[in-house]
């Protein structure tokens, strides 16, 4: 079975999104299908490039991504890059075999692929969704300048139709979503029955049980990118109760800088809140580095409200720390499978579970044996099967039909 992957994620687009399309290729791969990764070109010269990666091939589509714009991939680069794609795609049909197209990331590939024209083809097409806009797409929030937040707030009602409209455009023989959340939003646009929650993975193959503090101060950890949806600017206020509550601990905020002005008010609200002497604020780590902090740490507050999955939660998790945050993307997944506290998003709620935690230590702690069925679940050979079974499904359905 040849399968082609298509993303708007790509080199020198960097973050969490790319790297993981690229795992989902690999691990089917792996498998022992053929796998084709097609994603936007970053350089100059000809409009495909042919790369290959492991054990498949990346195909990029197209000069549009200049190497000075890594992080505004902008909407007329996205739609060229979409429909460069779909043109593509229909000559590289009529040279090669393809039986399963799927989106993994992007709603501009969602509408600019004709999705008809490769269906009618024998084609089984399917649409991933990281995420349904306008979620994770603020600029602005709470306590920011009114007139920021406002605008920011009006582009959402109307990017959240936009995307209503491209997600709809055409009808996908199924669609992938990482989150039972994420599922639950989609389901307001498509059919549910077409709808598949398969999750992401994780790399740990063994269970890591991080280092508790016994005496001294027990150590709170929140990685991701510094932006809105990841509500750090409440952290501050949460470390300050905290403080009241007389606990003794330190708080680390790890992540690249994704919003200038959102770091610059969180670091503004450490200062109004002095709490600079339990909050430090660390950006620039590598996975090796960050992964130091996670073995240290006691427990890991994911204050995001809005996550289409939320990997630094599950490396939480695979450490063997107690998780507190919100019900957005598979965070009440991974506490019902794990240990912790699902709160509202209210710095008393946060402060409330991590007092409990403090306080009833061996009710969060986990054993090795505890963590064993989670990693099994979050395996990437495991969930590689689950899209593979998912595309023989469909396209069974599709044989006996015809």
């Amino acid at each position: 079975m040849h399968i082609v992957l298509l993303s708007e994620h790509g080199d020198p687009l960097i973050g969490g999104a790319t790297h993981l399309t690229k795992k989902i290729a690999s691990t089917i791969a792996s498998l022992g299908y053929r796998v084709t990764f097609i994603v936007p070109n970053s350089g100059s010269g000809s409009d495909e490039t042919y790369q290959h990666s492991e054990n498949f091939t990346i195909i990029k589509v197209r000069a549009i991504v200049p190497i000075d714009d890594r992080f505004q991939f902008r909407r007329g680069k996205r739609m060229d890059y979409a429909k460069s794609v779909d043109r593509f795609l229909k000559s590289y049909a009529e040279k090669e075999t393809i039986h399963v197209i799927q989106v993994l990331s992007g709603t501009y590939l969602l509408r600019h692929l004709d999705v008809p024209h490769f269906q009618q083809r024998g084609i089984t097409v399917v649409a991933g969704l990281l995420n349904v806009p306008p979620q994770e797409c603020s600029l602005s929030w709470k306590g920011d300048a009114f007139i920021s937040y406002s605008k920011d707030e009006l582009k959402k009602v109307f990017l959240k139709e936009i995307n209503r409209q491209r997600i709809i455009h055409h009808p996908y023989d199924a669609y992938t979503v990482e989150s039972e959340s994420v599922k639950r939003s989609l389901a307001a646009y498509v059919p549910p029955s077409k709808i598949h929650y398969i999750p992401l993975g994780t790399d740990e193959t063994e269970p890591v049980i991080s280092i508790k503090h016994i005496n001294g101060a027990k150590q709170l950890l929140t990685a991701g990118g510094i932006n809105p949806s990841k509500n750090q600017h409440i952290i501050p206020r949460i470390a300050n109760l905290l403080r009241e509550k007389r606990l003794n601990f330190h708080w680390y905020i790890i992540g690249p800088d994704r919003n200038p002005r959102y770091k610059a008010f969180l670091e503004e609200e450490i200062k109004k809140w002095k709490v600079e002497n339990i909050i430090t604020l660390i950006s620039g780590l590598s996975k090796k580095e960050l992964m130091h902090y996670y073995s240290n740490t006691d427990i890991y507050v994911q204050t995001s409200i809005e996550e289409g999955f939320c990997m630094t939660a599950l490396d939480a998790v695979v450490y063997g720390i107690p998780l507190v945050g919100i019900n957005t993307g598979a965070i009440a997944e991974f506490i019902a499978k794990g240990k912790g506290e699902l709160v509202q998003n209210n710095i008393d709620a946060f402060a409330e579970a991590i007092s409990t935690i403090f306080h009833n230590p061996q009710h969060y702690t986990y054993t090795k044996d505890e963590i064993l069925p989670i990693i099994a679940f979050y395996n990437w050979e495991r969930i590689g099967n689950e899209y593979v079974g998912l595309y023989d499904r469909i396209r069974a359905a599709q044989i006996a039909i015809n």
